[in-house]
């Protein structure tokens, strides 16, 4: 399977559960790279130098007339960074993994890993996935002090 198909199944829940669209990128300019969308967050997808990335990010549009997002701050957030300000071992589990390979050369390889990420996903996000932005407000303010 491709690195596009692999999230696709992990993610899945994401088109049927809370209305996204799935966008693949196959003219990406530095490695691979999908996306679900439902204005105005971006669930973005990456492959890149061996190494699998998964985030958050909201419209320009949307940022630009938000009280707390603004154009020229950070519009961007980690799953980590979401997950883990919820529970410190939110990626626990994952760390203890005795399978771990280094880097990601094979899209078979990252399938381990996103599905463990579309758990945390499912844990820790869901109010972000259904529209409500309030976790992703309090980042930011964080971010400013």
């Amino acid at each position: 399977m491709s690195f596009s198909s692999e999230v696709a199944s992990a993610f899945g829940f994401l088109v049927t559960d809370h209305g996204f669209r799935f966008v693949d990128c196959p003219g990406y300019r530095a490695g691979e790279r999908v996306e679900f969308q439902k204005n105005p967050l971006t669930i973005g997808f990456g492959w890149y130098k061996g190494e699998v990335d998964v985030d958050f990010s909201l419209a320009l549009e949307y940022a630009s007339n938000h009280k707390i997002f603004r154009p020229y701050l950070s519009r961007t957030f980690q799953l980590r960074e979401v997950a883990v300000r919820q529970n410190p071992d939110a990626f626990a589990s994952w760390a203890t993994r005795k399978d771990l390979g280094g880097f990601v050369t094979r899209a078979e390889q990252a399938a381990p890993y996103l599905r463990a990420c579309a758990e945390i996903m499912r844990q820790y996000c869901i109010p972000i996935l259904d529209g409500d932005l309030s976790q992703l407000e309090k980042i930011t303010m964080e971010r400013k002090k």
